[in-house]
């Protein structure tokens, strides 16, 4: 359902009014002429696409994302479907909310390379997200993890990618 509203009209009276509460992860985009819209998975233009990785963090991904990780018999690795936009991997869509899945228990945040990549990835990840409206979540699996991960994209002026700390199940 797309749910369209006027300028200044609280977001919950009108579509309240239309019998349509928005969920958690749904975005609203102003659309011109004072109207906004709300946004879906189905509105982006991405796919979901299989993909091969190594089995670090595929459980946690699993667990953020919902879908389902394959093992390869006799590898480290297996495949999972991810969600591909403008040629860049999104762990899944929540909403119209991009999501990551960072399983980050020993990743080194005070290596400046590892700092680089992480504003590299974000700073990519929010042009995307700024292109059509909605935004990114960074779901990380430690919360000293996402809270330096945090700081980090603070220290950048990276804006649109959040960082929330989802323990792991």
């Amino acid at each position: 359902m797309v749910a369209y509203m006027n300028e200044g009209d609280p977001v919950g009276a009108t579509l309240a009014g239309i019998g349509f509460i928005p969920l958690l992860g749904d975005a609203i985009k102003w659309i011109g002429k004072g109207v906004r819209r709300l946004l879906r998975a189905s509105d982006l233009p991405g796919e979901y696409v299989d993909v091969v990785r190594a089995e670090n963090g595929m459980q946690y991904q699993s667990q953020i994302t919902g879908q389902k990780w394959t093992q390869i018999a006799g590898r480290r690795a297996g495949t999972i479907r991810e969600y591909l936009l403008d040629g860049s991997h999104f762990d899944g869509v929540e909403g119209s909310v991009l999501l990551d899945a960072k399983d980050w228990a020993r990743r080194p945040l005070g290596n400046q390379k590892v700092v680089d990549g992480i504003v590299a990835q974000a700073s990519k990840q929010s042009r995307i997200a700024e292109k059509y409206g909605t935004r990114v979540e960074w779901r990380v699996s430690s919360q000293t993890q996402a809270d330096a991960t945090r700081q980090i994209l603070e220290d950048a002026g990276i804006t649109n990618v959040s960082v929330v700390w989802v323990p792991k199940a």
